[in-house]
């Protein structure tokens, strides 16, 4: 009896296996009372902004008609089993607002197994696909919600785990309308978040993110027991950056909050609404939602005046340890004491010095003068911003040095071939700039107090000449001639 016994529940387990095998995907065929679990036909996809849209055809089983028992689809993402379609005739899916990056999408069709003689039991198919999809959104700051459109859908708010209490309110507003969690219909022990499509960090190098808004609270219970919150989202972590509980009704109340974090990724920002029971409220609002960014500016701007000539210094933005800044621009009023500011430089500026060289007939008074940062997206290069330093005011006297040097003689002046330098003071550094201030030769002189410069690579024209010696900067004019 033992053979017969361990053989009948070896046969019993065989056949089990079996069963689940054809429930878990792999078709079981060429026996009597075999069957095939069809996979849909020609699975394609695209990508739609920031969705992936698929789409294929039904399975089909020889002689071209649709298997029996075919009852929906399940969509996988990465491998991982992500959707499903409880519908045997739908053959498209949209995966809507996907981060961006690269995705493998694959598609089995799912099926009620009593037309193949097990009632109750249901079989998935093989796969169809993969197919990739690369999602690349096109969207661009600032990212503005003023709840104009009076719905969710302008800027594709989304709902987590449920929309619940959120709608739009045509009726309240800072101004008209604005986004409501209202504390009715009941629930307890809620949350609820609300967030929009994807934001595009990636291009912002340099700079300041801001996040910004209004809320409002009318309250009911005063009891601190629920609680609006803001937050961002950078790879798969939200960070909270704000929350304020139910102690007392407000009125509207503006918040600009720094998420620089977010530069150089994609990221999304949203709302929270939770806590124990949402009727201890009657609502939150939302209103004027801005995430923007405030690109930085050159720092450490400065002047010196030597005669008619005004040198402009200053550094990179603090931010800029990875140059993303493609230039400058130097903007000055056209004449003292007149506005407006026109710009000097005809292309961006890539050194940290400008020399102005005024004309003489100019008389004294106050000019004006502005140096912008010009930032540039890294990877299309297009145009970002440009931002200023402050204002530099410059209280020009015709005809008097303004940092009176050491003695400094310079010689010959018209040169031709060298140039030489006599100084009271030790020279440590020379720079030859053209009457733009692009530099076209440099060099350290290790402390010399007698320095020959060779010049004869320069064009013929009019340079001028910076010397730094441990006591101050001097600039003269070098006129170069063939």
């Amino acid at each position: 009896m033992k053979p017969f016994i361990y053989l009948f529940f070896t046969m019993l387990m065989l056949a089990s296996a079996g069963l689940q095998a054809a429930a878990w995907s792999i078709p079981h065929q060429g026996s009597r009372s075999g069957y095939t679990l069809y996979p849909p036909q020609n699975l394609a996809g695209s990508a739609v902004e920031c969705s992936s849209y698929l789409y294929w055809q039904l399975p089909q089983q020889p002689g071209g008609t649709t298997p029996p028992g075919l009852v929906g689809y399940y969509i996988y993402r990465d491998g991982i089993q992500y959707f499903y379609i409880p519908d045997g005739a739908t053959v498209t899916y949209y995966d809507y607002m996907v981060d961006p990056g690269t995705y493998t999408y694959s598609v089995t069709a799912r099926y009620d197994l009593t037309a193949y003689g097990q009632p109750g039991q249901f079989g998935e198919s093989a796969p169809a696909g993969p197919v990739t999809i690369s999602i690349i959104c096109d969207i661009v700051l600032p990212f503005q919600e003023y709840w104009d459109q009076g719905s969710f859908s302008f800027n594709d708010w989304q709902f987590t785990p449920s929309q619940l209490n959120w709608s739009v309110s045509t009726f309240l507003g800072n101004p008209l309308p604005t986004a409501m969690f209202s504390g009715f219909p009941v629930n307890q022990n809620y949350t609820s978040s609300m967030f929009p499509h994807v934001l595009p960090g990636i291009p912002w190098k340099c700079g300041k993110m801001y996040f910004e808004f209004d809320y409002k609270l009318d309250d009911i219970a005063a009891n601190g027991t629920e609680q609006l919150s803001a937050l961002y989202k950078i790879d798969n972590d939200w960070i909270q950056v704000f929350q304020v509980t139910n102690n007392g009704s407000t009125g509207w109340i503006h918040q600009k909050i720094d998420i620089s974090m977010v530069n150089g990724k994609y990221f999304r920002v949203a709302f929270k609404a939770g806590g124990v029971n949402s009727a201890n409220i009657s609502g939150w609002f939302v209103d004027n939602i801005v995430v923007s960014h405030e690109c930085a500016g050159p720092s450490a701007c400065a002047y010196t005046q030597s005669a008619n000539t005004i040198m402009l210094s200053w550094q990179p933005p603090a931010c800029d340890s990875l140059q993303y800044i493609m230039g400058y621009n130097i903007y000055r009023t056209l004449e003292p004491n007149i506005q407006p500011l026109v710009k000097l430089n005809s292309a961006p500026v890539t050194a940290t010095l400008y020399h102005d060289v005024l004309p003489t007939w100019y008389p004294s008074g106050q000019f004006l003068y502005l140096i912008t940062a010009i930032q540039q997206d890294p990877y299309s290069l297009s145009l970002l911003c440009e931002a200023p330093c402050d204002t530099l005011h410059v209280e020009y006297i015709t005809g008097i040095d303004k940092h009176p040097p050491e003695h400094i003689a310079i010689y010959p002046n018209p040169a031709f071939d060298i140039v030489s330098v006599d100084s009271d003071l030790p020279v440590e550094q020379f720079q030859i700039c053209d009457i733009q201030g692009a530099a076209v030769l440099s060099g350290k002189a290790v402390h010399q107090s007698h320095l020959v410069i060779p010049i004869c690579e320069l064009k013929a024209g009019m340079y001028l000449l910076t010397l730094k010696t441990s006591g101050e900067t001097r600039i003269v004019k070098l006129a170069v001639t063939d």
